[in-house]
């Protein structure tokens, strides 16, 4: 079945190494829910089972998708509140990339 194609369950460790790595490169594209699906996918691999260079490799990577993870989850809550906060204090620039209030409408 297709379906067992993608259990990384059921892949070699190498394969599991190569997926990462993959994964990684693409959210560094700004593709932060790659990211964050990688986390959840190899996050058990990593941490269970015995030491060896696949999972020292998917180690690295996960650490530095964690930190891309924060560091887009800081930058999008930063974004929010500062656009938030301009809405309320009626900022011009804010009402033409607003969705929910017509230009000039308050």
């Amino acid at each position: 079945r297709s379906i067992d194609k993608m259990d990384f369950s059921k892949q070699s460790d190498e394969k599991k190494a190569h997926f990462c790595k993959r994964y990684t490169i693409i959210g560094a594209f700004c593709l932060p829910f790659v990211w964050l699906t990688s986390l959840v996918i190899f996050s058990s691999f990593a941490l269970k089972g015995e030491p060896s260079i696949h999972r020292t490799i998917v180690r690295k990577c996960l650490l530095l998708t964690l930190i891309g993870v924060l560091g887009w989850t800081v930058a999008l809550i930063g974004w929010e509140t500062t656009f938030q906060h301009a809405r309320t204090m009626h900022a011009v620039w804010t009402e033409t990339w607003s969705f929910l209030l017509p230009i000039g409408k308050f």
